[in-house]
């Protein structure tokens, strides 16, 4: 689904499903960025890639989330009290990171990015491998060392 402000420029989808669905293409349906822009504020979008929560735990029972929230460096050195979120959904077993969700300013820029990894097969130790360059928005997605939640694990033994 994608709601493209007012006075923006999209790139015309009708082609580019045409060629993948009637040429050979290696495209894949499974990593498809969704775009949902926030009616007030227009500046920052909401990006989800892969699974989410629900959908990992449905699939593949264990799953490791990485979360973080924080007030991106232009919003803090521009006063604004602008904040974003940026999760991994993470296969508990093989550390594959199924999903991606972003929340904030440029959001469609780093999805964009991500879906290259996702699709690549990228572990969370692969994120982890990845220098982060400061001061950006982006060096979150590399910085997150633990889980925030964690679904399937077996109860330890007493």
């Amino acid at each position: 689904m994608s709601l493209i402000p007012a006075g923006t420029l999209d790139v015309d989808p009708g082609p580019r499903v045409a060629g993948h669905i009637f040429v050979a293409s290696k495209a894949s349906w499974d990593v498809i960025g969704d775009d949902m822009f926030r009616l007030k504020d227009r500046k920052g979008a909401d990006m989800c890639l892969g699974m989410t929560e629900e959908e990992a735990v449905a699939s593949l029972g264990r799953v490791d989330v990485y979360k973080t929230t924080f007030r991106p460096m232009k919003a803090t050195l521009s006063g604004s009290g602008s904040q974003s979120l940026m999760k991994l959904v993470v296969d508990g077993r093989s550390e594959r990171v199924v999903g991606c969700h972003i929340v904030g300013p440029d959001a469609g820029e780093l999805i964009q990015v991500i879906a290259i990894a996702v699709q690549m097969r990228a572990s969370k130790s692969d994120f982890d491998a990845v220098m982060a360059v400061h001061p950006t928005a982006a060096e979150e997605l590399v910085t997150m060392p633990r889980p925030t939640l964690q679904y399937g694990l077996e109860p330890a033994v007493a």
